[in-house]
């Protein structure tokens, strides 16, 4: 009534609170043990941006040398072409010289805030402009009371769902990884592809997996395209670890570059922000191929008027990541740079395997991998999956329990469902890792939760 009447009631009064992740409470809990306990004992297995091998933030030498470009060379006014280098350079960087062009398609697109603005964007056009189980190129808003739905793999990064729900899109799931055995399910996700509505957007990452770091072979990529012509599917590619998973820019989009040459229409949305320490500028490019220039350029004017209201990257960062790539570029030493990162992501992983096998520690109970033989003849180390995935994330079939006597213990912090990031680890850690997995591992007489391996969160 006081609000009715101009009272001193308020229109928040009755405001519900954010279920969010917990993602705010995490990381004020991790730091306060920092502060407490110092950043050498606290082992910190969240997070998903890189970090040097002192821990401490990674600012790549040249974006160093390209905001001194930008900023010395007198670069300025939204009239000059740094959005424009920037797309035309994320266009060759996904599909190189001639992929496109042979495979009869066309490219064309726009700034976006990151990878996850791209994917909103998207999310946006869905709900705007399609008609649920129609071709995903139309040139009228949609009509139908039906939601466009997509599919999503059953174990992906958390803002997946959230981005595509919060857009009124319907979510649907595919098989992705066997928990027990940490294998693709090949056959599953080929089948969920096979029996989806004609015209249904399947969403992938081409590198890097989050949250499992296991992804598709060369072969499995073309059954999976193969699968996705045979109903006129849309692949959408969220891009978000390119050169950081192999360490070759090439490599990490190698699944775009070989769907593409197959002549299926996709969707690319592309982040800057890890492979070039960027997260303060959220610098993003979504691009969309099609097999008419027309159709290309109508989805990019519709594009274009939903993110008029939902804004861009800042004009500044665009025109460092352009400087990076556009030539006379700094990209050879950009591609050196990320060659570095992998590599220690790779040698972190080498060494808490060997420090587990060292240890002795045993796989939880919730895994149930066969043993490997290597090519001469030994058997494999017991943890060797966390040496052959890539990216910066790995599953480690711990449950919610050993979780928390992880935390509680040792001062161990990783997500409640056994993913861990490598990112925030220290080489300096790795043996008092081992230490206290095999803690928590040894005396397990308790058979664990089944794994709920759902989500990821950065």
């Amino acid at each position: 009534k006081e609000m009715e009447h101009g009272g001193g009631g308020s229109l928040w009064v009755n405001v519900r609170e954010a279920t969010g992740d917990g993602r705010e409470t995490r990381e004020q809990c991790i730091a306060q043990a920092v502060e407490r306990l110092g950043k050498d004992t606290v082992v910190n297995l969240h997070g998903g941006r890189y970090r040097d091998r002192k821990g401490d933030p990674h600012v790549l030498s040249c974006v160093r040398e390209a905001v001194v470009r930008v900023v010395c060379g007198g670069e300025g006014g939204e009239s000059d072409d740094s959005c424009a280098r920037l797309l035309r350079a994320t266009e060759q960087l996904l599909f190189g010289e001639d992929t496109l062009q042979k495979s009869h398609l066309y490219v064309d697109s726009l700034p976006a805030v990151g990878a996850t603005g791209g994917l909103r964007l998207f999310a946006e056009y869905m709900n705007r402009f399609l008609t649920p189980n129609t071709p995903p190129t139309p040139s009228t808003h949609t009509t139908s009371t039906a939601k466009p739905c997509i599919y999503l793999s059953d174990m992906t990064w958390g803002n997946h769902v959230q981005i595509f729900e919060s857009a009124h899109v319907a979510v649907r799931r595919y098989p992705y990884v066997n928990t027990q055995r940490l294998q693709l399910r090949i056959a599953d996700i080929i089948h969920t592809i096979d029996t989806a509505p004609a015209h249904s957007i399947f969403l992938f990452q081409p590198a890097a997996h989050n949250p499992t770091g296991i992804d598709p072979s060369e072969l499995e990529w073309k059954a999976i395209g193969e699968a996705l012509l045979r109903g006129g599917h849309v692949p959408l590619f969220d891009c978000v670890f390119c050169g950081i998973a192999h360490g070759s820019v090439e490599q990490d989009v190698a699944a775009v570059r070989q769907l593409a040459a197959m002549g299926l229409e996709m969707w690319v949305c592309m982040s800057y922000s890890k492979n070039m320490g960027l997260y303060g500028e959220r610098v993003g490019v979504i691009s969309v191929v099609t097999k008419q220039p027309k159709i290309t350029q109508r989805i990019i004017d519709g594009l274009d008027s939903i993110s008029q209201s939902m804004g861009t990257p800042s004009l500044h960062g665009a025109r460092v990541v352009a400087t990076v790539l556009s030539p006379p570029s700094l990209r050879a030493q950009w591609e050196l740079e990320l060659r570095d990162m992998a590599q220690h992501i790779r040698s972190l992983r080498s060494a808490l395997c060997d420090a587990l096998t060292v240890h002795g520690v045993p796989l939880p109970l919730s895994l149930d991998i066969p043993p490997q033989l290597t090519t001469s003849g030994e058997r494999e180390a017991a943890w060797q999956h966390l040496r052959d995935n890539t990216g910066i994330f790995s599953f480690t079939g711990l449950d919610s329990r050993q979780v928390t006597l992880l935390k509680e213990k040792h001062h161990v912090y990783l997500a409640s469902d056994g993913r861990m990031s490598f990112v925030n680890l220290l080489g300096s850690q790795i043996d008092r890792l081992a230490e206290a997995f095999a803690d928590v591992i040894k005396d397990d007489s308790v058979t664990p939760t089944k794994s709920t391996m759902n989500t990821a969160t950065l």
